[in-house]
């Protein structure tokens, strides 16, 4: 199991595990601009999951986000 944070519609944080999601799609979201963004589902949540996360700094380090994502958003965003 990977633990994963999600920050979900209602601003409610769930926790989920990251390896039982399935990626949907790649591209870039509309919650992260800059960022490339991962469109996935997750079972245990019944929702649709964003991830994305920041180019690396000098050491490496790269920042992630993980938030719920509407029906609606998928469609326009993913189509």
């Amino acid at each position: 199991m990977i633990p994963l944070e999600v920050r979900r519609q209602d601003g409610s944080i769930k926790q989920i595990d990251m390896t039982l999601l399935t990626r949907l799609a790649k591209g870039t979201g509309e919650i992260r601009t800059v960022r490339r963004a991962t469109l996935a589902f997750s079972t245990e949540i019944d929702a649709f999951v964003g991830l994305s996360s920041a180019a690396p700094d000098i050491r490496g380090n790269s920042e992630g986000d993980s938030y719920g994502v509407s029906d609606e958003y998928v469609g326009r965003v993913y189509r």
